[in-house]
């Protein structure tokens, strides 16, 4: 009788603790990529997101737009590159619910060599 009185005291203490935890959610990354000369997004840019112990990389789709569900805490850089862009990197993003950011990258400048 002591046993079960003491179990069903014990699951009563984690059920009311439980309740009393903070409930958080993972932060999402989310924005569009775009040209900056044309406003046009971009498909296929590669968002990486990292920290000191983890990294995350996405894609942008046809639109332009990227989502990362679980971004690291504190501060992260995020480094987007396409073929033909310039790269864009910022530094010490703070993981922020609830932004949509968008972000635009510049055209890589062609260099012209005369043979001549």
């Amino acid at each position: 009788m002591k046993q079960l009185l003491l179990g069903g005291l014990l699951f009563l203490s984690a059920f009311s603790n439980a309740q009393y935890k903070e409930i958080t959610h993972p932060a999402n990354f989310r924005g569009v990529i775009y040209d900056l000369s044309t406003n046009l997004p971009i498909e296929g840019a590669m968002i990486k997101i990292e920290n000191q112990t983890n990294e995350f990389i996405t894609m942008s789709d046809v639109e332009g737009y990227f989502f990362l569900l679980g971004a690291p805490k504190g501060g992260f850089k995020v480094k987007i590159s396409m073929t033909g862009y310039e790269d864009k990197i910022l530094e010490n993003v703070q993981r922020i619910t609830d932004v949509e950011y968008h972000l635009g990258l510049e055209q890589k400048k062609v260099q012209h060599f005369d043979l001549n």
